[in-house]
């Protein structure tokens, strides 16, 4: 996903010479400031701006990215509001919230956002992708191939589009078609680190696993910290077991790294995984995938009270997070059979049409066979 940057963008339109120059002073201070990484001290650096200047919306957009540095996602979404109320045809609000909402789980919400930017600038490949990703998190496949070739017809040499084909390829067992896409994504940057990713998953699901590894420390040389590294739903059971723990080994000189709590509930070794994951969490707030693991951790040394208690706790803060409930269901199923079911309810709630959610949940209601 493309990394967010600082927004500083002068707009002095309608404007007082007056106000031209405060605005330029006050960008001063906060470049510095935000640069210094004093990402509080810039929120108040911008605040004393928008008192005499509340309708300038590129500074609300530099306070809610500022925001997301300091993990205050609620009012950066909030930011990104107020932006997009005061400029409703430009992109940058409805985007950049649709990165922010997208990272945190909240599909219904990026969903929209992404639509109404490329309402707003029908050009915008990368909304089209981004949006491309989470219709397949819903199921719906057509309309995220559509996305894709969309993303690919605007900037013919988009490599993340082509990613996410060939993961798409792959997924569908089409594995001509996703060598082919994946390989195209790489040569248009060979620095995306997760086209490496999904190249190792491409060839660990093929039956080269030395290839596989070769393709995953290329990934962890570009990005040691690649959100999802092993978050791939059949990842498990078509990685060696062998290949998981030269990867474990290599990745302990990483002791922050949360991969290493990820790959710890492939290998099973829930106890290091409960280690590296609570470590981690002691100076990172951590994203779903690392608070999903350790969770799962939990479960599986049977602290199940610790575990429902990290769905439950993430689920009431982010209520539309529908991957939460769906993975609550499938982790406690059979344990909590009716919670489970009240789960994926809770997600086809905000997902009525996801085709995954309605499977799982057909499969829980329709009574087992006795034998």
């Amino acid at each position: 996903m493309r990394t967010k940057i600082l927004v500083v963008v002068v707009c002095c339109i309608g404007l007082t010479t007056f106000a031209q120059d405060e605005k330029e002073l006050m960008q001063a201070r906060y470049v510095k400031v935000y640069h210094e990484g004093r990402y509080r001290d810039a929120i108040k650096v911008l605040d004393s701006f928008l008192v005499k200047h509340p309708d300038d919306a590129m500074t609300w957009l530099d306070r809610a990215v500022t925001e997301e540095m300091y993990y205050d996602y609620r009012g950066a979404i909030n930011d990104y509001k107020k932006v997009v109320q005061l400029e409703p045809d430009a992109p940058d609000g409805y985007f950049l919230s649709a990165l922010l909402e997208d990272k945190l789980g909240w599909y219904p919400q990026a969903l929209r956002n992404y639509t109404q930017t490329v309402r707003c600038e029908p050009s915008n490949a990368d909304a089209y992708c981004f949006r491309g990703v989470i219709y397949k998190r819903m199921g719906k496949l057509k309309e995220a191939e559509a996305d894709f070739n969309r993303a690919i017809k605007e900037r013919s040499n988009h490599d993340e589009a082509y990613a996410e084909k060939g993961l798409l390829a792959l997924e569908s067992k089409n594995y001509k078609k996703a060598e082919q896409f994946l390989k195209l994504s790489e040569t248009y940057f060979e620095g995306n680190a997760k086209t490496q990713l999904y190249l190792g998953w491409y060839y660990a699901h093929t039956g080269q696993p030395e290839k596989a590894l070769a393709y995953f420390e290329k990934c962890l040389s570009l990005n040691p910290y690649q959100d999802g590294f092993c978050y791939w739903g059949s990842f498990k059971k078509t990685v060696p077991h062998s290949l998981l723990q030269l990867l474990h080994q290599k990745m302990e000189q990483q002791p922050m790294n949360p991969n290493l709590g990820l790959i710890a509930v492939y290998l099973k070794d829930y106890a290091a995984a409960k280690k590296h994951l609570e470590s981690y969490f002691q100076k990172e707030t951590g994203t779903w995938p690392q608070i999903d693991a350790l969770a799962q951790a939990n479960y599986h040394l049977n602290f199940k009270k610790e575990a429902e208690a990290m769905y439950q706790n993430y689920m009431k803060q982010h209520p539309e997070a529908v991957d939460v409930h769906f993975n609550y269901a499938q982790l406690f199923k059979k344990d909590y059979p009716e919670k489970a079911k009240l789960g994926l309810q809770k997600a086809l709630l905000v997902q009525p049409d996801n085709t995954i959610y309605q499977e799982a949940l057909k499969k829980l209601q329709t009574p087992k066979k006795k034998k």
